[in-house]
């Protein structure tokens, strides 16, 4: 017994002068488990039909795409059978002891739904027809040959299901005919003309009725037939002549009339002919020095240009040959293979064999890589981008790998589900700093997996940090017409701008911290207007971040803090007879004594003296703005040392406490 073949095999090759891209094939060998021989004849709807040897001898087989599928629908009381064409759910062959008794046979699926197509005794004498078979099959109808030994003839048949519909196609002007392929309400086939000389067959195509036929038999040629039909194409082969005492013939494709007749025989190759036809493609086999002298199965795109060898993709131990049968809608292909060396009950055998399309392997473009997003100036990650060229039929998966000049590939997980034309990305960090990195895309579909895209290059450069900067700015005349600011004598109680317009990069956050319980966080170069009302020193921060998430931070050391003794002087919004100092114009003197308080000299009381004129004590916080200047101007200090501001301090508290008048030389 024969090991059970089941071979999934994807071999990948670049094959001369097919077009467009490699095909790619996974083989499965049909033969099922336990049978010495198979062969596959037809394919059709996820389905194939062919014969095979068991222990009880050749029995038609139906498969659904594995050996283990196999339904053997060789039905009882007959000693052989065999299966030679499928189409919409039905199998058509014949059963029997030899091809010139046997009967053309139609099956939906099992052994039991068995149909006798044999005409007989439909034919009356002298037409008694002997044998039939039935090769081909579509849309309800059957077609093949019977056998009339008593006129010596063979007649190309057309059934409808029955045996009583038996239609006989056989031409005027043809002595005998055989019918091989249907398809579209075409049958195809050849018949044989009584020769001068020669072997005068000619290939046949008819729809439906002997007047229908068409003689398809092209000049050049010393015989022809016409195997398979479909989609308005029809194969079969030519007769060209006799090599070395052997017949040899050229696989031929027609497209409904003799004068389009296109010789399908490749470079390389003596002889080949061709059985199936479907979409656009054919298939057949051929041999010659291409092949080393042994016949391959091959496949057509329409012309001999487009030829593929099959047969290079079988990787089985012994297989020395193959021939293609069939082709469906969706570029299934069946045939058989032929071994040598087999086991040694059995010599030499044969297998039934699928060919299965698989789609072409994906192609990518690798792209420029985007971004340098870091979360700080050394730890760096990049963006790595691809497109989907092709993707050969199928969302495809993708990865990249990447190195630096120093290092070997790294490589990104599989991911995604992308189709052609569409990009595809993906992050990688903790680059090396100013590292030359080197990076390719690659792609993969049930085929398998792309060649690497083309190498793209970066360096990982540290993103520049941004610069936080910002200028703090006295601003004098709050709110009247002849408002300025100025950068240098900041007040406790005074207003001070904040202005950010010298921070650089392209900066998405500002955070401010005024040290004085007020924050602000924004995305905009805004201003901020503050007023510190306790007199200290405030450590003022602006950090920045930008579009790679790198930071930075400026702070700037406001000394808004007072000594006891210091002299405080500034203009009030309604007062009208100012004083000069020191070239500046004034409104109100008045000394800090410390603990938030002032002491001052008021010609008239004011609210911050409760309306009381003298000298007084009030509230720092109302020298502040707004409650009652809209403008700090200077900032005075009275002596070098603390003793002498401590004598200052209590010669104003003298004054304060002895209720003394106004007096405007008070602090001469």
């Amino acid at each position: 017994m024969v090991k059970r073949l089941m071979i999934d095999l994807v071999v990948c090759l670049l094959l001369a002068g097919a077009a467009g891209a490699a095909p790619r094939y996974r083989v499965v060998v049909l033969n099922p488990p336990g049978w010495g021989y198979s062969y596959a004849a037809g394919v059709s709807g996820g389905q194939q039909v062919g014969s095979g040897c068991g222990t009880t001898g050749w029995h038609a087989c139906l498969w659904s795409g594995t050996p283990e599928s196999c339904v053997d629908l060789h039905p009882s009381g007959f000693p052989a059978s065999e299966a030679e064409g499928i189409s919409d759910g039905q199998q058509v062959g014949m059963v029997g002891s030899s091809a010139f008794v046997g009967h053309a046979s139609l099956w939906s699926g099992t052994p039991e739904s068995w149909v006798d197509l044999h005409p007989n005794p439909h034919f009356e004498w002298p037409d008694y027809c002997e044998g039939s078979e039935a090769c081909g099959v579509s849309g309800g109808q059957q077609v093949g040959t019977g056998f009339f030994p008593r006129r010596f003839t063979s007649r190309a048949l057309l059934w409808s299901g029955t045996a009583e519909s038996c239609i006989d196609l056989n031409p005027s002007g043809f002595s005998e005919s055989w019918a091989y392929g249907i398809s579209g309400g075409q049958q195809v086939g050849q018949g044989y003309v009584a020769p001068a000389s020669g072997m005068n067959m000619h290939a046949l195509l008819w729809s439906g009725t002997p007047e229908s036929c068409v003689d398809l038999h092209p000049s050049g040629f010393q015989g022809s037939v016409a195997y398979g039909v479909s989609g308005g194409q029809q194969v079969g082969f030519g007769y060209v002549g006799y090599v070395g005492g052997y017949m040899i013939y050229h696989a031929l494709l027609w497209s409904g009339t003799a004068q389009s007749c296109v010789d399908l025989n490749p470079t390389g190759f003596i002889q080949s002919e061709a059985r199936g036809v479907s979409a656009g493609q054919q298939v057949g086999w051929g041999w010659g020095s291409a092949t080393g002298g042994s016949e391959h199965a091959l496949l057509w795109s329409g012309t001999a240009e487009s030829c593929v060898d099959l047969h290079t993709f079988l990787a089985l131990a012994g297989c020395n040959s193959s021939i293609a049968n069939g082709i469906d809608s969706s570029g299934n292909i069946v045939g058989t293979v032929y071994y040598t060396g087999g086991a040694p009950s059995l010599g030499d055998y044969w297998q039934a064999v699928m060919w299965v399309p698989l789609p072409p392997v994906p192609v990518v473009s690798t792209l420029p890589a985007t971004k340098l997003p870091a979360t700080n100036a050394t730890k760096l990650s990049a963006t790595l981008n691809g497109s989907m060229t092709d993707d050969g039929g199928e969302a495809c998966q993708y990865r990249f790998r990447y190195k630096d000049d120093k290092s070997d590939y790294l490589y990104t997980v599989w991911t995604g589900s992308v189709r052609t034309g569409e990009p595809f990305s993906e992050p990688i960090t903790d680059l090396k700093p100013n590292a030359t990195y080197y990076f390719n895309a690659q792609a993969k579909n049930s085929a398998g997996e792309s060649e690497w895209g083309n190498e793209q290059t970066f360096v990982a450069s540290p993103a520049k940090a941004p610069t936080a900067s910002f200028k703090s700015l006295n601003v004098v005349e709050k709110g009247y017409p002849d408002e300025k600011t100025r950068e240098d004598k900041h007040m406790v109680g005074g207003v001070i701008r904040f202005d950010p317009a010298g921070s650089k990069g392209t900066i998405v956050k500002y955070e401010w911290d005024f040290r004085n319980g007020r924050k602000e966080r924004t995305d905009a170069p805004n201003t901020y207007e503050v007023t510190f009302q306790d007199p200290n020193i405030y450590e003022v921060t602006l950090t920045v971040t930008d579009d790679h998430g790198l930071t930075d931070t400026y702070v700037e050391e406001l000394d808004l803090s007072l000594k006891p003794g210091d002299l405080i002087f500034l203009r009030s919004a309604w007062w009208d007879i100012p004083f000069i100092i020191a070239r500046q114009t004034y409104t109100h003197v008045g000394m800090y004594i410390g603990q938030q308080m002032m002491i001052e000299s008021l010609a008239v009381g004011n609210a911050r003296s409760d309306w009381v004129p003298g000298v007084v004590m009030t509230r720092l916080s109302d020298w502040s703005y707004p409650s009652e200047t809209y403008a700090i101007a200077k900032r005075v200090e009275s002596a070098k040392n603390d003793d002498i501001r401590q004598k200052a301090v209590g010669f104003a508290m003298s004054k304060y406490l002895d209720c003394q008048g106004y007096d405007f030389n008070l602090w001469q």
